[in-house]
């Protein structure tokens, strides 16, 4: 008996061990916040909603530079508040991709929390909702801003 104890401490502990190596999926991808406005992803939390077909992501951004347009940026962040429309309209985009880089599904910001200030430091949450079924599937997703912001008229400062 006591074999059989030890014999499942291990395989429990061999069975943690496989699960930590794996990749969370799918892979988050947010890297035109920071070329645009450097905007990083801080934390990020999913849950079911009450209808489990969708999956609510709330994802906390930090500010880790100033923002010189901060009226831009703001615009970027528009939320749909639910109203969905013609979903190429929208400033930023997530697409959702499987194994094959195939895009699978595209999703807006349904609400921001706190302040969009542009400073240094501080942070903001957005809001998704993305279909519990596509996010299964997807192996990366990845935000896309349709209108990076132009570089100042006298070209890149050194």
């Amino acid at each position: 008996m006591k074999t059989l104890a030890w014999m499942a401490v291990a395989f429990g502990f061999v069975a943690v061990a496989f699960a930590d190596d794996k990749e969370e999926k799918p892979k988050w991808v947010v890297d035109q916040f920071d070329k645009a406005w450097g905007i990083k992803l801080k934390s990020m939390a999913m849950k079911d909603g009450i209808n489990t077909s969708w999956t609510e992501v709330k994802m906390t951004l930090e500010f880790t530079k100033d923002v010189p347009d901060v009226a831009e940026m703001r615009k970027a962040f528009v939320a749909t508040g639910g109203i969905r429309g013609n979903l190429d309209d929208y400033p930023i985009i997530f697409y959702a991709f499987d194994e094959d880089s195939v895009s699978i599904g595209k999703y807006v910001i349904m609400t921001t929390e706190g302040d969009l200030t542009g400073v240094k430091g501080d942070a903001f949450r957005i809001s998704l909702q993305i279909d519990s079924g596509t996010l299964k599937k997807a192996m990366k997703i990845e935000a896309r801003v349709a209108k990076p912001p132009k570089p100042p008229k006298d070209g890149p400062r050194r």
